[in-house]
């Protein structure tokens, strides 16, 4: 009987808890210079106990005020299993996959969240066309316009008079450095007198644009 209890004891004590995730951490686009939260909720825990991972590179933690990281912060009330991970005043070095991490204990396994995509986009600082447009009669001409630095890069269209006809259109994409890019549209068209005075417009589309509910245009 007492080596039946023993065995019930060791089997007992050989037993890991899982402590399962009320809350994981998802996907999110956010703007460069924003505030964002990427969420975790778990079961009751010590503070102490979970920790964020970047890049499967779990060195977010153990303390909540992540002193070698200013930017970042472990936010939540421990007690309640909260342990949001808040990056303030984004920057492109932030992109990457994150993971909440609850450590193995005593009685408890280690458990880890869904990985959590952080997209970090960039409004063009710069859209303009190629100026000055000057233009000669019936001689072969290129109008280009030109957007700097966004993430993703921006996609151009243009508003162009019904009564100017342009040979083509083409669209190029250009690596600017840190992840922004460059981007280049230009049409092709051969010039006669009655387009002198019209107007010609280039916008700027894309989902930093969309977030930031801004329209870019230029002429």
């Amino acid at each position: 009987m007492l080596l039946i209890l023993i065995i019930l004891v060791q089997l007992i004590e050989g037993i890991k808890i899982n402590n399962k995730f009320i809350e994981e951490p998802e996907d999110v686009e956010t703007i460069i210079g924003s505030t964002l939260i990427l969420r975790c909720r778990t079961e009751p825990i010590h503070e102490s106990q979970v920790i964020w991972c970047k890049n499967d590179f779990c060195t977010l933690g153990k303390t909540r005020d992540l002193t070698f990281y200013p930017r970042y912060q472990i936010i939540g009330h421990a007690h309640q299993g909260e342990h949001h991970f808040k990056i303030v005043n984004v920057s492109l070095e932030d992109i990457g996959m994150y993971q909440c991490q609850i450590l193995a204990g005593p009685r408890r396994a280690a458990s880890i969240s869904r990985k959590a995509k952080l997209t970090v986009l960039q409004i063009p600082t710069i859209l303009s066309i190629d100026s000055p447009v000057i233009l000669i009669e019936n001689v072969l001409s290129y109008i280009v316009c030109r957007s700097y630095n966004g993430m993703p890069e921006a996609k151009l269209s243009w508003n162009i008079p019904k009564s100017i006809n342009y040979l083509s259109k083409r669209d190029y994409a250009l690596l600017s450095g840190q992840s922004l890019r460059n981007s280049i549209s230009n049409i092709t068209l051969i010039p006669n007198r009655s387009y002198h005075g019209l107007i010609i417009q280039c916008q700027a589309h894309s989902s930093a644009i969309q977030i930031l509910n801004k329209t870019l245009i230029t002429q």
